[in-house]
């Protein structure tokens, strides 16, 4: 089965957000979805605002529990999305091995939309690492944590557009040759 690791900061707003609602759009596909955090608030539940935010839009966020991101969950995911530049040129310079795969999640949804017609969910992550587009400062995703219901529901929104745009790109990729 495919897994798309989300990675942020805390690990209880933006990741965690993404994790929900793509694993609710995307239901039975074949996709696995997860997150964790650079300097996670590990074993905290999601931040009440998100949740707030994450439901509203069909995710849910009950039973989440923070945690840290570590090499093996970095080693198991086909794909490592993290929400800001800054994040995966961490994630990049703890694991440079897994550089091909850590992309932003604006950056993911871009590839996505561009994959050549004859993409087959088998090779997807392979398919990505030949297309990937470039990284974009503006699609960095903008921490809420702190910042109050405004900022919760700004992030929310971008969130919510992105991570359907990935899921989609997804969907149609693994229907035209099955997910692994």
């Amino acid at each position: 089965m495919p897994t798309l690791l989300f990675v942020c900061e805390g690990n209880v707003c933006r990741s965690p957000f993404a994790e929900r609602l793509a694993g609710s759009l995307a239901g039975d596909s074949g996709w696995q979805f997860s997150s964790a955090g650079l300097g996670a608030l590990a074993g905290s539940p999601m931040d009440p605002l998100m949740a707030e935010q994450l439901a509203r839009r069909g995710g849910d966020p009950g039973g989440f529990v923070a945690r840290q991101l570590t090499p093996s969950l970095v080693r198991a995911a086909d794909l490592v999305v993290a929400m800001q530049r800054s994040q995966r040129d961490r994630v990049i310079e703890d694991h440079p091995a897994r550089a091909s795969v850590t992309l932003t999640l604006g950056q993911l949804a871009r590839t996505l939309e561009r994959l050549p017609a004859e993409q087959t969910g088998a090779d997807l992550a392979a398919t990505i690492r030949r297309h990937r587009a470039s990284v974009r400062p503006e699609e960095d995703v903008a921490d809420p944590m702190g910042k109050g219901p405004e900022a919760a529901r700004n992030c929310a929104r971008v969130l919510d557009a992105d991570v359907r745009r990935v899921v989609a790109g997804l969907l149609a990729n693994s229907s035209r040759g099955g997910a692994e």
